[in-house]
């Protein structure tokens, strides 16, 4: 069975629940947001994204140690600098930049203007796309 790609956030302003770290079902949610980003180069259906995909958030993790692990031994996004810092990796990493087996990209919040550009919102979907193998 093949590894499944693991996405990194920081934390969930909306669950502590731990299962429900980036989940494509909450309407213009982070989750929803990197989704379409995908879905645009893909087309993709929400449930098949769900199916290929493990989601994490570093401060709602078991333990960060565990996060390390994981990202260490597998294909890993991770959702902006603050949960690219809490992992250790180094600081001041560009964008798309590449860290072992992680690839850091902008955090798809509300917040983040690079998405403003489709260039970003493309290339970040098409990233996610290949290393989910979707």
């Amino acid at each position: 069975m093949p590894v499944r790609l693991l996405i990194v956030g920081l934390r969930s302003e909306v669950s502590d629940d731990p299962r429900l770290a980036l989940e494509p079902y909450t309407p213009n949610g982070t989750g929803e947001r990197l989704w379409k980003m995908v879905n645009d180069v893909t087309k993709v259906s929400k449930d098949r994204y769900f199916m290929g995909i493990d989601f994490i958030n570093v401060e709602q993790a078991p333990s960060l140690e565990e996060v390390k692990e994981m990202a260490a031994t597998r294909s890993t996004i991770v959702l902006g600098r603050s949960a690219w810092r809490a992992l250790g990796f180094p600081r001041g990493a560009e964008f798309y930049s590449r860290h072992g087996s992680a690839h850091l990209v902008p955090h798809p919040s509300g917040r983040t203007r690079n998405y403003n550009s489709r260039r970003h919102r493309l290339r970040t979907g098409r990233l996610v796309a290949r290393l989910a193998c979707l």
